[in-house]
């Protein structure tokens, strides 16, 4: 796993001298650069056990308490509407898709910390219980579909790693699809699903409704996703095997946009990318930075499940199955946002891959000792 990781950021370096703008790309591997010196270098070097990892988690866990509470107590004054939801979680994460995905990763965080405490600890228990709650009422005050979904996939994953099925599972997942993507765009059937610029709306206060514009496709957040996946999809046309570079995919996209799938919110005046991580990496490395990001998800989905069945110290266990499906809901939500390279997520899923990678180490060792 951490030699894939190296893999891409060797690879973004080699893409520099293809890339279409230089100076985006420079800072993105300086960025990158950063990240990993301090959420896989420095953090393979201080966790050494799983006291470490508890420690971890708590600190964690509580810087995100404070930013939770603070962001519910402000939505409370609002009535804990729908619409404003947006703006009062960007006071500390940045939107309501950041404040749902860092929620995402500590509860199960907050759940396999708790099962390693100790009976006798009433108030280490009640106060994680009292997080856990917490957590999952911010979850779903967030309003996020994505998160939400993700929390489904995280519970669904938790049972296929005790009945050791994750692999076959990721093998389906991988060719439905394949065989869905090769659908839509043979013959260009995605040019059906094309939306009405009059009728994709924002259903302000308006949860429900909300869910419904989602379900027919009338969703402006959802549309606006598609009017990007199809642009980026033609931007990989024009430079399958580079990609346009580190980056690049703001403003290059718009070149390739098409104005059927054009919703009025493709100003894009936040400058966000694709809404989807994978996409990402096709567009602006290529395929074969697609081909490493892709093999690394599924390596640490399958490599993590693995692990996971190999711990013989039940705490261990526990704190492992915290970080897989910590890892499971940043994939889960990867699907609708791009993430690797902020701040409040991106160095997560760097920690989670370090973190898995570290306790295979104990295991390996643990055997050893056994021989």
């Amino acid at each position: 796993m951490i030699i894939i990781l190296l893999l891409l950021y060797f690879w973004a370096v080699f893409e520099y001298p293809f890339s279409i703008e230089k100076l985006k790309t420079i800072k993105y591997i300086i960025a990158k650069t950063l990240y990993y010196l301090v959420f896989l270098f420095l953090t393979f070097t201080i966790i050494r056990s799983k006291h470490d990892l508890q420690k971890f988690i708590y600190a964690y866990t509580a810087g995100l308490f404070i930013g939770v509470l603070y962001t519910i107590f402000l939505h409370a004054a609002d009535g804990f509407s729908f619409e404003n939801i947006n703006y009062i979680s960007s006071i500390i994460f940045v939107n309501h898709v950041f404040y749902a995905t860092v929620i995402g990763i500590g509860i199960p965080l907050t759940w396999f910390l708790l099962k390693t405490t100790p009976k006798f600890s009433v108030k280490r228990s009640f106060y994680l219980k009292f997080l856990l709650i917490l957590f999952l009422f911010a979850l779903i005050t967030s309003y996020t579909r994505g998160s939400w979904l993700a929390l489904i996939v995280c519970i669904i994953f938790y049972i296929l790693l005790n009945y050791k099925k994750v692999t076959l599972t990721i093998s389906i997942g991988v060719i439905v699809i394949t065989c869905f993507v090769g659908y839509l765009f043979n013959n260009d059937r995605y040019l059906d699903y094309a939306s009405d610029y009059t009728t994709t709306i924002f259903h302000e206060g308006d949860i429900e409704g909300h869910l419904a514009a989602t379900y027919s496709l009338k969703d402006v957040s959802g549309m606006e996703r598609i009017y990007r996946w199809v642009a980026g999809a033609n931007m990989v046309k024009e430079k399958p095997i580079m990609g346009s570079g580190p980056g690049t995919f703001y403003p290059e996209y718009k070149k390739f946009a098409i104005d059927r799938f054009r919703t009025y919110v493709s100003n894009n005046p936040e400058q966000s990318t694709t809404h989807n991580n994978f996409l990402l990496f096709l567009t602006e490395q290529g395929l074969v930075g697609f081909l490493l990001f892709t093999t690394l998800v599924i390596m640490v989905f399958i490599r993590g499940s693995k692990i996971y069945n190999e711990c013989s110290d039940p705490d261990t266990k526990h704190l492992t199955a915290g970080f897989y499906l910590a890892f499971t809901s940043i994939i889960v939500c990867m699907m609708f946002s791009d993430f690797t390279e902020s701040d409040k997520v991106g160095s997560f899923f760097l920690v989670s891959i370090t973190i898995l990678a570290k306790i295979n180490q104990w295991n390996k060792e643990n055997q050893l000792k056994s021989l």
